[in-house]
């Protein structure tokens, strides 16, 4: 089992997250830590970046160097809901796009809508990981592997196991569906703030009550 060790010392106040996912993926390509860039507007959400819920409602510029006629997944996961000290609904996946050609996100196939980051009140700082995974099948020559596009039935299986969000593991479901080695791992942090309340209601959830807002609070009596 391969883990690269150097990248959890770049991204230190993410460095545990990171530790927990390649030493789930096996084996890891990653060895530049600008492989994956992301931002919000001109605001760098890498690194463990601490940024407002605010800042992120509409979905991230995503950029990084692509293999010609490579395909690829990326997904943005939470591994601290409803906070980081008790992780009950571990994890919680706020966006999957699949069949990315090349580093056009923009052309992929949304799997999973993007949903901002919403850490509940009391939670503490949340990590929001993106994880980014080059498709891969095997050859039809030989045992090499080949860049390729998910077939219907994997992404019908993927609707269905990301609907819930909650209580996933992204790391896992890549393995499981043979989806292809991961290429980049990035994260930012964010903490409870006004506009969190908004995209809870807009999603059903309302938090267990040590993590309920004034707002949430007044409107469950």
């Amino acid at each position: 089992m391969v883990v690269c060790y150097a990248i959890m010392c770049m991204y230190r106040p993410c460095g545990d997250t990171l530790r927990r996912v390649l030493r789930q993926c096996g084996h890891c390509a990653l060895t530049d830590k600008n492989a994956l860039t992301v931002k919000y507007g001109d605001t760098s959400a890498t690194g463990g970046a601490v940024l407002k819920p605010a800042q992120t409602a509409s979905p991230p510029t995503i950029e990084y160097e692509a293999e010609p006629g490579a395909f690829y997944t990326l997904v943005m996961t939470d591994p601290d809901a409803p906070s980081r000290a008790n992780p009950l609904f571990r994890e919680f996946v706020h966006w999957v796009v699949v069949d990315i050609p090349g580093s056009d996100v923009g052309n992929g196939i949304t799997l999973a809508a993007y949903n901002p980051a919403a850490p509940p009140h009391n939670a503490g700082l949340h990590r929001y990981v993106f994880l980014l995974y080059k498709q891969t099948g095997p050859s039809t020559h030989g045992n090499t592997e080949v860049p390729v596009r998910l077939d219907m039935s994997v992404l019908k299986a993927a609707r269905k196991y990301f609907k819930p969000r909650g209580g996933l593991s992204a790391n896992k479901w890549a393995s499981e569906a043979n989806i292809g080695p991961l290429k980049a791992v990035d994260c930012f942090q964010g903490e409870w703030d006004e506009s969190v309340d908004a995209v809870h209601e807009a999603i059903g959830f309302m938090p267990p009550d040590p993590y309920k807002s004034p707002k949430q609070q007044a409107a469950a009596q």
